[in-house]
């Protein structure tokens, strides 16, 4: 059951009102009910349903027995590496079993071991980490354990993050789930919360669905183009990734809002970073805060050696490449992050020294304005190997772009015959217009673009409502292209 879809909204409707009319001290108990509705819609046989159900008791019953032996520092120890294994093991197993045994074929070809036929479950990266934080935290005294079953279930399975994050901390979501005064309806919080949703709906369905078209019309035959297609649709990815996300994460926040739940934002801007380690600070921010403080940290993070803080960021960046796939494509994208990062760190004095020497102004607008270009070219060029079916793909991508440049191809017009025609064109660029003011606002002031039309008429409020709905349901992408296509990362 897409967010983008008629059968989501029928289900909210009853969800937000359930949960309004529900004895405010029990709220949690409908929280629990409407996952349980959600998380079934997604697959065909209640069995999909069991590596939820075994992170969620591992995960509980680990965090107890941690809570119950406070003082005796070996045993607790013990008991949680042996959590965080079988917290793990699903995550391991279902996503990883595979390209294990892949690898292995690949090195001893002798071995010819058959693929495994595991359950598959929708957000199975996103809810293990957020149980295995949870566990964590526990172990660290960080968070009070949770021994309410129903309350622990309903914050591990949270229908708006369950599927695609943000991945929730138990100082956050959990503690607002144990406040026993409950949530009472805010007008304020329903409308912020629906023009989120809204605006990631136009997101997602006007912008993302239709770079898709584009994107996968280059991808698909990338041997049939020059470098200027070729580059001009790596940024569209890039493009396309970001409106995708950013639309299921501010959909995400809307539901959240209107129920009175306050969810990690996990967008600020992430393109508008002057360095390839400040677009981890605005991109996935659930996610990079997660591998900073539960891998990073207990690696040393930065509190050693030069070496060895690099080598905790390159280990760090590597697990995250493969948390997002199993597949060498995802563990070389995150790679290149972590050496994006080391370089940049390396080379931080020498380059500040040269920039004295010759007089550079480092803060001036167009100073500025050339860092974001190269991050967002840096970024732009590691998407193509998250974005390539195989890295031999990937690989003959990036050589074609270079060793066939024809930067004609996006002058003469052909980038008008890559799917879309000039009318679906002409929508895409008023879309991104749209997209860029909205950003802009929120970069410059801090505050989501619902903060600006607060303080507006109602009229005004009412007619952009209107005025994105409409162009939701005259110009959103639908047909066999919405059938099929769901959120990037609903596959990790």
């Amino acid at each position: 059951m897409q967010f983008a879809s008629i059968n989501f909204f029928c289900f909210f409707l009853f969800a937000i009102l359930g949960y309004y009319l529900f004895p405010k001290k029990n709220q949690y108990i409908f929280v629990f009910i409407t996952n349980i509705i959600y998380y079934v819609s997604w697959v065909t046989n209640c069995k999909y349903i069991i590596p939820l159900g075994v992170v969620i008791v591992i995960s509980y019953l680990g965090a107890i027995i941690l809570h119950r032996l406070e003082g005796k520092t070996i045993v607790r120890k013990i008991v949680l590496a042996m959590t965080i294994f079988l917290t793990l093991t699903s995550l391991l197993l279902f996503k990883y079993g595979n390209f294990l045994i892949d690898n292995l074929n690949a090195a001893i070809p002798q071995m010819n071991i058959s693929h495994l036929h595991f359950i598959q479950t929708v957000g199975l990266s996103f809810f293990s980490l957020q149980a295995l934080g949870y566990v964590v935290d526990v172990y660290k005294q960080k968070t009070k354990v949770e021994y309410n079953i129903i309350r622990y279930m309903a914050f591990v399975s949270f229908f708006a993050t369950v599927s695609s994050g943000p991945i929730e901390r138990s100082d956050h979501l959990l503690l607002q789930l144990r406040d026993e005064e409950g949530i009472t309806l805010d007008w304020h919080n329903l409308y912020s919360g629906l023009l989120w949703f809204v605006y990631g709906v136009f997101l997602k369905l006007c912008i993302a669905d239709r770079l898709s078209v584009l994107v996968n019309t280059v991808y698909g035959s990338y041997k049939s183009y020059g470098g200027g297609i070729l580059f001009s649709a790596a940024i569209a990815y890039s493009i396309e990734i970001y409106c995708d996300f950013e639309a299921y994460s501010l959909m995400a926040l809307g539901l959240g809002k209107m129920l009175g739940i306050e969810l990690i934002d996990n967008f600020d801007t992430p393109y508008f970073a002057t360095t390839v380690q400040d677009f981890w600070r605005r991109w996935h921010i659930s996610l990079s805060t997660w591998f900073r403080d539960y891998v990073y940290i207990p690696l040393g993070g930065n509190r050693c050696s030069k070496f060895r803080k690099y080598m905790n960021l390159l280990i760090t960046f590597l697990v995250s490449g493969l948390w997002h796939g199993a597949d060498w494509t995802f563990v070389i994208w995150g790679g290149m992050h972590g050496l994006f990062q080391i370089i940049g760190d390396a080379t931080k004095k020498i380059r500040n020294k040269l920039f004295d020497l010759i007089g550079i102004n480092t803060e001036c607008f167009s100073f500025k304005l050339s860092q974001r270009i190269i991050v967002f070219v840096l970024i732009t060029f590691a998407w193509i190997f998250f974005r390539a079916d195989t890295l031999e793909i990937a690989v003959g991508y990036i050589q074609r772009i270079f060793a066939h440049p024809e930067l004609w191809g996006v002058l003469n017009g052909d980038i008008y015959n890559l799917g879309l025609d000039n009318l679906q064109m002409n929508l895409l660029w008023i879309g991104l217009l749209i997209m860029v003011v909205v950003d802009v606002y929120r970069y410059k002031t801090g505050n989501h673009f619902d903060e600006f039309l607060i303080k507006q008429n109602v009229s005004f409020n009412i007619l952009v409502i209107v005025s994105l709905l409409v162009s939701i349901l005259v110009f959103g992408m639908y047909g066999s292209s919405f059938d099929s296509q769901s959120f990037i990362y609903f596959q990790f």
